[in-house]
């Protein structure tokens, strides 16, 4: 179904971070799009938000931060997902280079 659409490993440095890439027909834009400290990729609302923005023309690649991949409560800390952040746009970029970027 659309809203689990394949995993895609994102290249970041020396580790690759959990991702998926939801297509949007007739996509103009692609949007990096990374969770909050509260939920991972997977929390209906990141769902939610993919499905809206693909039923204007805009492609998502929502990423995981590490510390959800790990089930850890706590959040990464900036120095960890800033990084990660460029790395998941960089990806997104290159996935559809045709398509504008925003992160």
């Amino acid at each position: 179904p659309a809203d689990r659409p394949p995993p895609v490993d994102i290249p970041a440095g020396d580790r690759a971070i959990a991702g998926r890439l939801w297509r949007a027909p007739g996509a103009h834009t692609i949007y990096a799009l990374g969770h909050g400290a509260g939920a991972g990729m997977h929390h209906p609302f990141m769902i939610a938000i993919a499905a809206a923005l693909a039923e204007r023309g805009v492609a998502t690649l929502r990423w995981e931060m590490p510390a959800m991949t790990a089930g850890k409560r706590l959040a990464d800390r900036p120095a960890v997902v800033r990084p990660l952040a460029r790395a998941a746009a960089l990806h997104a970029a290159a996935l559809a280079p045709a398509l504008r970027l925003i992160a």
